[in-house]
């Protein structure tokens, strides 16, 4: 399989973005929180907001993943989370298991390759990895799918963060992860602009 290196490549900041500090640091103060979901129509700053924070907080491993149309088919899409795994951390052994391989010609089941993913990411012990899920909406529907991002939040280890971007609620069964705040929402009431943002937005259009 012939990997699209714009589908797992981090976008560039804009030169004139305006920084959200409210919301940046949610991701950077919450230590137990693994899944981070931003939840608002398009327009709403849901991509912009993750772009900042990896600009901002060097000292994090970065993934990043841009979903398509395509990626409803649950093989591909894992192989593709694999790969955008495999270009941040450092587990040689990620690479070295040939997990891809495995799951697209040997036949070998989405649920074992998970928790073979799983168990790597529990073995890592390098820097936090953070890895941004984008354009969620378009494979939400897609059961297996919500259930491999379950499983790698659930048994994935400390070390990984996923944030994911989508303009509807997913379709992840996070209650538990919520009550133990190991899962946050940020929805599209705390994505709008407040008053001070807006008008350091306006200084930057008039310039």
């Amino acid at each position: 399989m012939k990997f699209l290196p714009a589908k797992l490549s981090i976008p560039e900041p804009s030169k004139h973005f305006i920084f959200r500090h409210r919301l940046a640091t949610k991701f950077s103060e919450s230590k137990s929180t693994k899944l981070f979901l931003l939840i608002a129509p398009a327009g709403y700053g849901k991509t912009t907001l993750a772009v900042q924070f990896f600009s901002k907080y060097k000292n994090i491993s970065k993934s990043w993943f841009h979903i398509d149309r395509q990626d409803i088919d649950p093989k591909r899409f894992l192989a593709y989370l694999i790969e955008a795994l495999s270009i941040s951390i450092s587990i040689s052994t990620l690479k070295e298991s040939n997990l891809t391989n495995k799951l697209l010609n040997e036949n070998a089941s989405t649920i074992e390759i998970t928790d073979d993913l799983c168990f790597l990411l529990q073995e890592y012990n390098g820097r936090e990895c953070w890895l941004v899920l984008d354009n969620w909406e378009l494979v939400n529907a897609q059961p297996e799918i919500c259930q491999f991002i379950t499983q790698l939040i659930s048994y994935g280890g400390s070390k990984l963060k996923i944030i994911i971007n989508s303009r509807v609620k997913p379709s992840l069964h996070i209650r538990k992860l919520q009550i133990s705040k190991e899962a946050v929402i940020i929805n599209q009431k705390e994505l709008a602009f407040n008053l001070t943002e807006f008008d350091n937005v306006i200084k930057v259009r008039l310039k």
